[in-house]
């Protein structure tokens, strides 16, 4: 009895964790374009972006709960909205960009309410297009915020300190326990693609990381500190993924496994969400999501969208083990709304979602299929992104007491018929394994 409740919570780890999941497009009729999204204390979402309105496009702010229901979304002159922080009170700053009463795009600071209510807003008065791409809270709740051209920092109310010059793009920043903060993008005058930068507390650059890559369009993309005080960063192009010292020296590089963001869990593993692009037909992107030990060892990765360019922009670990991510539907296909919308996906910590019912996607979002399910006599597995190199494969079917009921050896192509003759009507769970016995998908299967 103790080796079947052992073997049900590493099947189903999201029933007994109370690891909710979902799947969701969210927008309505107009056009949203979404880039960051963050838990709040309470286990509900809140995304942030643009949307198009009557009058232009317009900075929102929208609160998701924690099974992916809309509860509100407001509305604030600017776009753009690239971060969201949650305060002690319960209300949020989010950094955008700003072309309210000027001519010219500027950093912009939203400060509301639990309600999404604004109670101030700042932006800086430079001159000329900065666009914001990223903004943290360093200790003493000061505000550093980077982007196009332009670096600045502002007080715990808004009051802009100082803003500053840079001939390129700063794409992403954080704070480091030291009160510092680290910057990653480009530098158009030089060379170097790549740069990393390392300030104080008292905004004195400690030292900088100069890359130079083969072609153009090459640069760090996202950083964050780990919990060693250490610094790791992503990018595109040959540099995908580096890890220095608080002191800047280089702690390794990996090259497999490309990322927009990532996020780091508890156990020292990291997530990574990518943008893949599919042949077809039709020729469509989807999500990415994958999962990594330290040393960049793949241990699974999950594939989600529909037909159309789906594209991402941001994953973060959630208080329950599970991941959150969103991006851009692009419903090109023509299912539902045509206009770009908020795409949330929640998984368990295995990256699964139980079931979607986007569209006429009601199918596992589990990089497998089945057809048809329910089943009766017999049903087709169809791997996704059948990889090669992981075979043969080896599927084991389990009911829902753990038992193990079917196991399919030396599967070696894509797809793969399952004989269900002599298994009793039910519910059941198929598990994929790569030829290594590393789990690779899963699904459910319904005998009628």
């Amino acid at each position: 009895m103790r080796n079947t409740i052992h073997l049900i919570v590493l099947l189903f780890p999201n029933l007994l964790l109370g690891q909710v999941t979902f799947e969701k497009v969210i927008g309505g009729n107009v056009r949203h374009l979404n880039y960051t999204i963050t838990e709040n204390d309470q286990g509900d979402f809140l995304v942030s972006g643009f949307r198009d309105n009557i009058t232009g496009n317009y900075l929102y702010l929208m609160k998701i709960s924690s099974q992916g229901d809309s509860l509100w979304q407001k509305q604030y002159c600017g776009r753009f909205g690239r971060s969201i922080i949650q305060l002690d009170d319960g209300g949020y700053v989010i950094g955008a960009s700003s072309w309210c009463g000027s001519p010219d795009e500027e950093f912009l600071l939203v400060r509301t309410d639990s309600l999404g209510d604004t109670l101030w807003t700042a932006y800086n008065t430079i001159g000329g297009s900065d666009e914001l791409y990223c903004m943290c809270r360093l200790k003493g709740g000061d505000y550093f915020m980077a982007g196009f051209e332009s670096l600045a920092r502002a007080d715990s109310n808004g009051v802009f300190k100082w803003t500053k010059s840079y001939y390129g793009d700063l794409w992403d920043c954080a704070a480091t326990y030291d009160s510092g903060y680290v910057v990653v993008g480009w530098n158009g005058a030089f060379n170097e693609n790549y740069r990393l930068y390392k300030y104080d507390k008292n905004d004195s650059l400690l030292w900088v990381k100069k890359y130079i890559g083969p072609g153009g369009g090459e640069y760090f993309l996202r950083v964050k500190e780990l919990a060693d005080s250490s610094i790791y960063v992503i990018g595109n192009g040959n540099l995908r993924k580096m890890r220095f010292s608080a002191n800047g020296d280089s702690l390794g590089t990996w090259v497999p496994y490309p990322g927009l963001a990532f996020d780091t869990t508890s156990n020292g593993r990291m997530v990574f969400l990518a943008r893949l692009a599919i042949a077809g037909p039709p020729l469509h992107t989807d999500f990415l999501l994958m999962l990594t030990d330290s040393a960049n060892n793949l241990i699974w990765s999950r594939t989600f969208g529909g037909p159309g360019f789906e594209t991402a922009y941001d994953v973060r670990t959630c208080a329950d083990g599970g991941f959150v991510m969103t991006g851009i539907w692009d419903d090109d296909a023509g299912i539902g709304n045509p206009n770009p919308q908020v795409y949330v996906v929640k998984t368990d910590s295995m990256g699964y979602v139980l079931s979607s019912n986007i569209g006429n996607l009601q199918h596992m979002r589990s990089g497998l299929m089945l057809y048809p399910n329910p089943a009766t006599e017999t049903s087709t597995m169809l791997i996704e992104h059948f990889q090669q190199s992981r075979a043969p494969y080896q599927a084991k079917l389990y009911d829902m007491q753990g038992r193990l009921i079917q196991t399919v050896e030396n599967i070696v192509s894509n797809e793969q018929s399952l004989s269900l003759q002599t298994i009793e009507k039910g519910l059941y769970l198929l598990i994929l394994n790569d030829r290594h016995g590393a789990l690779y998908h899963s699904i459910k299967l319904m005998k009628e």
